[in-house]
C-alpha cells in the first residue's frame, strides 16, 4: 500500500511564533487518527522520511501526537549515533498509536515497538494517565505511588497499555515488575484537571528499566 512520506518539520526557532506543521497527509473530510513517536535508546534520534526530519533529543524524547490518514500505512525511520530502524504503522479512525525506538536485546541495534489505544475517559475533575509497558524484560509491571507503595498499576503486560484516572495532585510514582520496585522513581509535578499523561515503561540496559513521562498533546 502507498506509504505517505513526512511532510515539512517545523522551521528552525524564530522571533516570531508559527503554527506547527502537518507531518502527514490527513486527505480531506476523514476521521483522523494520531501517531506519536518516543526516543527510548540512549542516544539522539531524529525520525526521518525523504527530506523531513523529526528530532527527538534526549531532553524531549516523545512528540507530540500527529493528525495521519487513518488506515494507511506511513513509514519513515528512526536513524541516529549510525543505527537504524524502519518505522511502519497504520492506525484505525480515532486511534492513538505510540511508536517507540527501543535498543535491541545486544545493544548495538535499534529495534521499534507499536502500541494503539482509543482513549474515551475524560473528566474535567480528573487527570488521566495511561501506563505503557515497552520493557520485554518485565512480563508484569505495574506503577505504585514512589516511597508509600500505593498500587497504581498491575499486571501490564508486554505491549499493552492501561489507563485510569487520578486525582490531579503532585505525584511521585515508582515502577514495579511482579510486584516488586524496579527502575528510579519519577517527579511528575502536580497534575492538572482535565489533562492526560503517558508514563512509558522501557528497558535501561542489564535488566534495568525506565520510565519516560510525558503530557499528551495534539500537533496544532
Amino acid at each position: 500500500m502507498k506509504r505517505f512520506a513526512l511532510l515539512a518539520l517545523a522551521a528552525a526557532a524564530c522571533a516570531t511564533a508559527q503554527a506547527a506543521p502537518k507531518l502527514y497527509d490527513t486527505g480531506p473530510s476523514q476521521d483522523s487518527a494520531f501517531v506519536r513517536f518516543v526516543n527510548a535508546a540512549p542516544q539522539r534520534l531524529e525520525v526521518v522520511s525523504g527530506q523531513a526530519r523529526l528530532p527527538l533529543p534526549a531532553d524531549k524524547p516523545v512528540s507530540e501526537y500527529l493528525s495521519v490518514k487513518p488506515d494507511t500505512n506511513i513509514g519513515g525511520a528512526f536513524e541516529g549515533g549510525g543505527q537504524k530502524a524502519p518505522v511502519s504503522v497504520k492506525t484505525a479512525p480515532g486511534a492513538f498509536a505510540t511508536v517507540v525506538a527501543l535498543p535491541t536485546a545486544d545493544g548495538k541495534g535499534l529495534r521499534t515497538a507499536v502500541i494503539a489505544e482509543s482513549p474515551d475517559d475524560f473528566n474535567a475533575l480528573k487527570s488521566a494517565i495511561a501506563f505503557y509497558n515497552y520493557d520485554a524484560g518485565c512480563k508484569a509491571a505495574g506503577l505504585q505511588t514512589a516511597g508509600k507503595g500505593v498500587g497504581i498499576f498491575s499486571g501490564v503486560a508486554e505491549k499493552t497499555v492501561q489507563r485510569r484516572m487520578v486525582n490531579p495532585v503532585a505525584l511521585s510514582v515508582q515502577p514495579t515488575c511482579d510486584g516488586q520496585p524496579r527502575g528510579a522513581s519519577v517527579d511528575l509535578g502536580t497534575l492538572q484537571a482535565g489533562q492526560r499523561y503517558s508514563l512509558l515503561l522501557v528497558p535501561a540496559g542489564a535488566g534495568a528499566s525506565k520510565l519516560i513521562f510525558a503530557a499528551d498533546a495534539i500537533a496544532r
